[in-house]
């Protein structure tokens, strides 16, 4: 259970973890979880297979606006079932959730500091380094690079 406000940054949580584990990552709304009992038995079969066969990772955000009434029962009922094929199942969230029909563990996830943000920008700006336009003399990735690095210096001066 990734627990925090920032949804960008549970998810990302998420994707480095599937990545490190060596999965590829399936995000899914809670209200996409279908309400009846038969249709959640039959999604979490699904995803037994699927897991088992592939190496996959499942995120459900549970961080929706408007989430419908029965969307933790279901979370509930899906996440109960879908466990038993040793699948690894994120779940992101404001509040830890009541319960869940299997054991878990809660990780505080909080938003990067501007330093972190910064850190992570200019790593991915530098591998954007190698792409070139065909039709101008410097690297995207550069001129990116150069506009950001002036405008978080000028913010970390005031």
């Amino acid at each position: 259970m990734l627990l925090g406000t920032h949804p960008d940054a549970k998810l990302l949580v998420a994707q480095h973890a599937a990545e490190a584990l060596g999965r590829r990552l399936y995000v899914l709304g809670v209200d996409a979880l279908p309400s009846r009992s038969a249709e959640i038995e039959t999604l979490a079969r699904l995803w037994q297979r699927e897991s088992a066969l592939l190496p996959l990772a499942l995120y459900v955000d549970t961080q929706t606006d408007g989430t419908a009434p029965g969307a933790a029962s279901a979370l509930d009922r899906f996440v109960s079932r879908a466990v038993q094929s040793q699948s690894v199942i994120f779940a992101g969230s404001r509040e830890p959730l009541a319960r869940l029909g299997c054991e878990f563990f809660s990780v505080d996830i909080a938003r990067p500091t501007p330093v972190e943000q910064a850190r992570e920008w200019a790593a991915a700006l530098t591998a954007l380094e190698q792409d070139e336009r065909p039709d101008a003399g410097e690297p995207v990735g550069r001129t990116v690079q150069r506009e950001y690095i002036r405008h978080t210096s000028a913010c970390e001066r005031n």
